[in-house]
């Protein structure tokens, strides 16, 4: 089961990956 830190870690990447 995924903790909340990976969820968070996850949103963050695939945040970062749209923005380039």
């Amino acid at each position: 089961r995924a903790k909340l830190g990976d969820f968070v870690q996850l949103s963050l990447i695939k945040m970062a990956t749209e923005l380039n």
